[in-house]
């Protein structure tokens, strides 16, 4: 089962300091079909954190990420925290 996440000012926020998550298989701006429209506000995955992977290779791993302004935002906020070694895998963006 796919977790929605939708009508939040950011959809998914990796903050500094999040570093090594795991974010598969979700709708991210869409409602629990995949297909209407219920996007996040500003963004739906923030990263500014690192080593995260934001989808993957196996089936169903991908995240449908629809319908937000910013799909993706990858961002370091100092240099205390680089953003770095994060991956986006197999993500459907639209």
């Amino acid at each position: 089962m796919r977790n929605v996440v939708a009508r939040n000012s950011v959809g998914i926020a990796l903050d500094p300091g999040a570093d090594g998550n795991l974010v598969q298989g979700n709708y991210i701006g869409t409602g629990p079909d995949g297909a209407s429209e219920l996007p996040n506000i500003l963004v739906g995955v923030s990263i500014l954190g690192s080593d995260n992977v934001v989808g993957g290779l196996a089936s169903g791993a991908g995240n449908r990420i629809w319908f937000n302004p910013r799909g993706v935002r990858v961002a370091a906020t100092d240099a205390a925290h680089p953003a770095l070694g994060n991956s986006l895998l197999s993500n459907g963006l639209f």
